[in-house]
């Protein structure tokens, strides 16, 4: 139960929301929003909320340090995707950004289905371990896939699709299905870079983090990933916006 109520508010605080104050189990039971910053964000918020209730059988254990992330995967998404329309020739309008930009915070709930000692392990993992844990792209797509009854299809379609796709590289050599080049989903395509940005300006047991500015040399020259040049140019619009917004919320 404990577990079901840390994931509760950390996805919570991820999407702008003030909740009532009292106990966490109250807040949890209640779930009474007081405000969302953004329209599209109350919608979202009730869908995230159905993926929370249906992921409770995998939760009850367990130990789920997710908020921070989610919320940093949630503002470089967001910095990267406003520079989509100056880039390509397709164009992104403002309510297919907002809705991107919230399915982001999803991207890894595959992971809720992981095992403790794959999950939670300190250190690099064995061949065998990292075969398991890329199994977290399937699990959450079907995750996803199993919510129904709401009635705007766009954003449960669009956490699929970055759940699905969000460790493909431009290359060829990402997982789980190989795609190359163009054929990897924009938005997969986005959330991709802003989830290497973020590991690299985070902490790990294994090493320490990068500075921002260090980061972007490193994804720029390869050592991180294969992106796309459009990307790496949305990455280069966006430069001194991301290390700033990496510098307030790692502090």
């Amino acid at each position: 139960m404990q577990a079901r109520i840390v994931v509760f508010l950390e996805f919570y605080s991820c999407f702008d929301v003030k909740l009532q104050s009292g106990s966490v189990q109250e807040v949890y039971e209640t779930g009474i929003i007081m405000s969302v910053n953004e329209n599209y964000g109350r919608q979202c918020l009730i869908v995230a909320s159905g993926v929370i209730d249906a992921l409770c059988t995998v939760l009850e254990s367990r130990s789920a340090e997710v908020g921070d992330h989610a919320v940093r995967i949630k503002g470089y998404t967001r910095l990267l995707l406003e520079q989509v329309n100056g880039v390509y020739k397709m164009q992104l309008s403002a309510e297919e950004q907002e809705i991107a930009c919230y399915a982001s915070v999803l991207h890894d709930v595959g992971k809720i289905a992981i095992p403790d000692n794959i999950l939670l392990k300190p250190g690099r993992f064995t061949r065998e371990e990292f075969e398991i844990m890329k199994q977290h792209t399937l699990l959450g797509s079907k995750i996803i896939d199993s919510i129904h009854g709401h009635e705007d299809k766009r954003f449960l379609e669009c956490c699929h699709t970055i759940c699905r796709y969000h460790h493909e590289r431009y290359d060829g050599k990402g997982y789980p299905d190989g795609l190359a080049g163009e054929d990897i989903p924009l938005v997969a395509q986005i959330v991709s870079l802003a989830d290497v940005y973020e590991a690299l300006t985070s902490k790990r047991s294994y090493r320490q983090s990068f500075s921002p500015e260090k980061a972007y040399e490193m994804i720029v020259g390869g050592e991180c990933g294969a992106f796309s040049p459009n990307i790496l140019s949305c990455l280069a619009r966006a430069k001194s916006q991301m290390e700033e917004f990496a510098h307030q919320t790692l502090v």
